[in-house]
């Protein structure tokens, strides 16, 4: 499997799991993992 099938794989459970929230789902996500200093190039 590719890495781009994994990442639409992901986005599809995203989708089934928020419906139209989606978006916002992932924006709360990536502001928490940036507050906590996670996910930042070292």
């Amino acid at each position: 499997m590719t890495h781009d099938q994994l990442l639409w794989g992901e986005v599809s459970i995203v989708m089934k799991q928020h419906g139209e929230q989606a978006p916002r789902k992932v924006a709360e996500r990536i502001d928490t993992l940036a507050v906590e200093g996670k996910g930042t190039a070292s």
